[in-house]
């Protein structure tokens, strides 16, 4: 794997939104010249209303402003939390169809209530400023959540735009993420050049899937190559796992060579919580068939990280393990080596805590799904 040491790039690890909104909201104050923000949920509330509100006033400054919004975040926005979105106030009717299926599957408790809708003058603003570029009427398919400020600092991960990730959810529950800022213009020019697909742009620090690029560069490859260079030790938290089969068998190949093999995910995933638990059975099974060295967890809290570290390599990102992140959408990791560094200290460090608070799957019944649920979030979320 042709993976980037970081000499050239300083990189922090910020652990939730706590860590991760405040960072984010000090370079877009710091900012001079350019913005570039690409973001799958942006909710209506008071995270998303205050960066908003800072992104005008750089823009009032003279900062070039450049937003990617992908409109299918609008599924999830509106199925979910304080059902509101800061970009889509109109949901067409089929939109409202699928919307409504969400909450069937996941959030029946949601249905019939009306969905919220603020005051647009703060939107209208944006949209009318002549500093900024808002692009959010396309359906993308980009789950990807990054920031690019004045062509030399990249914050990226899995954490949207949104009051939840800055804690806890609407119920309480604590949500854990993770954002990494990079700082060094190496960086950010790599960056601009994979997302522009420029050729051998794609196999270095960043691992990213393009929308509408269909290849082989993507997030598939660099988790395959992760995991099929792991030699001792694969620890993997994952929000999201779909039994995808090309990442299922190279999981089951770790195991053979002797690779202990950790898997963390939420114990209630607000998605795809019977695919997570029908995943983690195959590979449960497996292990106590071959006497291989497997250990599951579950989480209490809302897991939300999509991350794998093996004694060579560490990858965090917005990338789950499913057939659309592999393949479909929009994504961005980064893949860089496990070699002793303060950030990869602190990866360590807030890896063993997580599984440390963690539930440790001692039996199958812990794994209990319904094969008619799974079967159907791999027809909706595939």
């Amino acid at each position: 794997m042709n993976k980037q040491k970081n000499s050239k790039n300083k990189m922090e690890l910020l652990v939730t939104g706590k860590e991760a909104f405040p960072v984010i909201l000090e370079e877009i104050r710091n900012a001079e010249k350019s913005i570039y923000i690409d973001m799958f949920v942006w909710r209506d509330d008071d995270i998303g209303r205050k960066i908003a509100t800072e992104l005008l006033q750089a823009a009032d400054r003279g900062v070039k402003v450049d937003i990617i919004k992908d409109r299918n975040g609008i599924f999830f926005e509106y199925s979910e939390e304080d059902q509101s979105s800061f970009f889509h106030k109109d949901p067409s009717p089929i939109d409202i169809i699928e919307i409504n299926c969400m909450k069937i599957m996941y959030q029946p408790q949601l249905l019939g209530k009306p969905f919220l809708f603020k005051d647009e003058e703060l939107l209208n603003r944006m949209k009318t400023h002549p500093n900024i570029n808002i692009k959010s009427e396309e359906y993308r398919k980009d789950h990807s959540k990054f920031f690019i400020f004045d062509e030399k600092i990249v914050i990226l991960g899995g954490i949207n735009v949104e009051d939840k990730e800055n804690g806890a959810d609407i119920s309480g529950r604590q949500y854990i993420d993770f954002m990494i800022r990079i700082t060094g213009e190496e960086a950010a020019a790599e960056l601009s050049k994979a997302l522009r697909n420029e050729p051998g742009s794609r196999d270095g620090l960043f691992g990213l899937n393009i929308p509408g690029v269909k290849d082989d560069l993507g997030i598939g490859k660099r988790y395959l190559e992760l995991i099929d260079n792991a030699k001792r030790e694969l620890s993997i938290i994952m929000s999201y796992i779909m039994p995808v089969k090309e990442i299922m068998n190279a999981l089951k190949k770790a195991l053979d060579r002797g690779v202990k093999v950790r898997l963390l995910f939420p114990e209630k995933a607000n998605y795809t919580n019977d695919s997570n638990r029908a995943s983690a059975l195959e590979l449960y099974r497996y292990a106590k068939k071959n006497g291989r060295d497997l250990e599951i967890y579950m989480s209490d809290d809302m897991t939300h990280v999509k991350a794998m570290v093996s004694e060579n390599t560490i990858s965090i990102g917005s990338a789950n393990i499913s057939s659309k992140s592999m393949n479909k959408q929009g994504e961005l990791n980064v893949f860089v080596d496990n070699d002793g560094s303060d950030f990869a200290k602190a990866v360590k460090e807030s890896f063993e805590k997580i599984f440390e608070n963690a539930t440790p799957v001692k039996n199958p019944q812990q794994l209990k799904y319904s094969k008619l649920v799974a079967l159907m979030e791999k027809i909706v979320m595939s």
